[in-house]
């Protein structure tokens, strides 16, 4: 799956094809506030499953065909269409690119992993957390060399969303980032990862980009700016 980093550089490819981006910090909060759900006591894959919009049937990390696609895509166009007017727009834009760039995920980065070690996610696990781990640092050092992520977070609004995610969790998240994932750690073996190669993790950020925009055209066509 997309990790922190991942959803940034995906959502600030998106904001430069959209229109309606009022407030750009809360609309990069936004676009991490599904995962904050891991910054919780007693998380459970059940609070991912709700965070994302998933369904009744519908499992974390266990979708794997276009049937279950098509379900979670249309409970996330059904919630931005129901509350675009009555939530922080802005936030729900960057939580909106972050379930869809996750849909792209699921389907053609996790799941072909999994597959390739005969549909056992257990046996890719350590490795496939390691190397994304590292993959995200890396991109934060990178993305580090000229903006402040920090800054940029803190000036973000976090918003809750009744029964899915609450402003805590997404302000606490926001502190552990920099106290855990953006922590140094040991990436020197980066240019040998193999789940999350540079090559994989462009194909990721770029794919995940265009099926973003894809699905916002069609579920608000007003959001593209024209060529």
């Amino acid at each position: 799956m997309s990790y922190t980093m991942t959803h940034i550089y995906i959502a600030e490819n998106v904001a430069q094809h959209i229109r309606g981006i009022t407030d750009f910090p809360t609309y990069i909060v936004g676009s991490i506030a599904p995962d904050a759900v891991h910054a919780r006591d007693d998380y459970t894959p059940a609070y991912k499953e709700k965070s994302h919009l998933f369904t009744e049937g519908l499992r974390w990390g266990r979708i794997e065909n276009m049937k279950q696609v098509e379900v979670w895509e249309q409970s996330i166009a059904q919630y931005y269409n129901t509350h675009r007017d009555s939530l922080d727009f802005n936030f729900l834009l960057g939580y909106t690119v972050h379930l869809y760039s996750d849909v792209y995920s699921s389907m053609n980065f996790y799941a072909p992993i999994v597959l390739s070690a005969g549909g056992d996610a257990g046996k890719i696990k350590p490795q496939f957390l390691k190397e994304n781990f590292g993959y995200n640092y890396y991109l934060y050092l990178k993305y580090s060399r000229d903006k402040d992520l920090r800054d940029l977070l803190e000036a973000g609004k976090a918003v809750t969303l009744d029964g899915i995610i609450e402003k805590e969790d997404i302000e606490r998240r926001i502190r552990l980032l920099f106290e855990q994932e953006f922590s140094e750690r040991d990436i020197s073996d980066i240019e040998y990862y193999t789940m999350c190669s540079h090559e994989a993790m462009k194909k990721l950020i770029d794919g995940s980009t265009e099926l973003v925009l894809d699905r916002l055209k069609q579920i608000d066509s007003e959001l593209i700016k024209r060529s």
